[in-house]
């Protein structure tokens, strides 16, 4: 677990990770669009065990693309893309969309942020392209937004 210097947590912690990695196993894609870098270990699983060609990352934390960059642990050819997921402008369209991020105080403010998400960033999806929450195991194709 690493501490912001304003005192926000990131825990990319293996179990989690683990815990739906095996999801990603079963779906192709060659590109995914991720939200959220925390340490950068999903991205670097998705380099790593995937046949994956593009690997953009959003991340508004400074600080965190800051040590990650300078950790050096990551593949060049990880896209890490400054900005928040919730306004960020995104033009490119991808196979999957993973967003792996927490937001709000509350379960009703948690289902209303994601459904800003998915109204957002279902226009980035390529035909067969699917939405991924994998905090509460979502999976959405387009047929299903």
């Amino acid at each position: 677990m690493v501490y912001l210097d304003r005192g926000t947590s990131i825990d990319d912690c293996p179990s989690y990770i683990n815990s739906f990695c095996h999801k990603l196993k079963t779906l192709e894609f060659d590109s995914i669009l991720i939200g959220g870098l925390g340490l950068g270990i999903l991205a670097h699983w998705v380099d790593t065990n995937t046949s994956c060609s593009k690997i953009d990352v959003i991340e508004n934390e400074n600080e965190i693309i800051t040590w990650v960059s300078e950790s050096n642990h990551l593949s060049s050819d990880i896209n890490i893309i400054e900005g928040d997921v919730f306004d960020c402008n995104i033009t490119s369209s991808y196979d999957l969309i993973l967003m792996d991020l927490w937001w709000g105080n509350g379960e009703d403010n948690y289902f209303v942020e994601e459904q800003n998400l998915i109204s957002k960033y279902s226009s980035n999806l390529n035909e067969s392209g699917s939405l991924y929450f994998p905090i509460n195991m979502k999976l959405l194709n387009l047929e299903a937004i």
